[in-house]
């Protein structure tokens, strides 16, 4: 959680290279007070024998920002839902992702939700294959 005015930068870096099949599952909560500036980065790397699933959801107060970049290099499969809830006047999100697939199944949803007036959001992914056998499912809403 973000107090009042404050100003943070996280980041998250997910990795492994084991041959074996496993599951990575995380989920990030990210509360801006009043007032407060938030980055938060989450870059994963994970190997091909990784099934990953993430959720990240930001709850923005007035005048207060997240801004979050998500990059996708490495799994079988990746789905994360990614969302933002605007609750309050002035309140601001910016969404950014990048991936990169081969043999790879990324599947990004985001979801920005305004719900309060003068609230705004920004969302631009950006995805890249290797060949055609790499898929990405990209699916955003915003209300």
């Amino acid at each position: 959680m973000a107090e009042e005015n404050a100003d943070v930068t996280l980041v998250d870096f997910d990795s492994e290279t084991q041959d074996e099949e496993s599951i990575a599952d995380s989920v990030v909560e990210v509360h801006a007070a009043e007032g407060a500036q938030v980055r938060y980065i989450q870059v994963q790397d994970w190997g091909r024998h990784t099934w990953n699933f993430s959720t990240q959801k930001g709850v923005i107060h007035q005048d207060a920002a997240v801004r979050s970049l998500n990059v996708s290099l490495g799994a079988r499969m990746s789905k994360t839902l990614i969302a933002s809830n605007l609750v309050e006047a002035g309140s601001s999100a910016e969404m950014l992702g990048l991936y990169f697939a081969d043999t790879n199944h990324f599947d990004n949803q985001t979801r920005q939700n305004h719900e309060s007036p003068y609230a705004s959001s920004d969302l631009l992914f950006k995805a890249r294959s290797e060949i055609a056998r790499g898929r990405s499912i990209p699916a955003s809403s915003s209300l």
